[in-house]
């Protein structure tokens, strides 16, 4: 077992964070975020107003990083990529409760 950053959601879902994939964050809302991506898959970033894009070294700093956006009241929308699946997921500032270390 190793120390991983994770995404805790208001849902009570636990996303272990993609050590391969920054997490993303955006001015943009959620809805426009997710259309940009399925609209452009190879050019979506240029469309799109960023905040910050943040490396996961499953660190201290890391997770202050991303708490520290998350709560920025630029940001409105963030991309987490789970490091288990592989899958990109969209979600609102809101349905973030914090990024935490946690074993995995």
């Amino acid at each position: 077992m190793q120390i991983v950053a994770v995404a805790k959601l208001k849902n009570g879902q636990i996303i272990p964070l993609s050590e391969r994939v920054s997490t993303s964050f955006f001015r943009d809302s959620p809805s426009k975020v997710t259309e940009m991506v399925n609209r452009f898959p190879n050019s979506w970033g240029e469309r799109l107003s960023w905040v910050a894009t943040v490396p996961n070294w499953n660190s201290t700093s890391t997770v202050e990083t991303l708490n520290k956006y998350l709560h920025s009241s630029d940001c409105r929308s963030l991309i987490v990529n789970s490091r288990l699946t592989g899958e990109r997921l969209c979600v609102s500032r809101f349905d973030v409760v914090c990024f935490e270390l946690q074993w995995g």
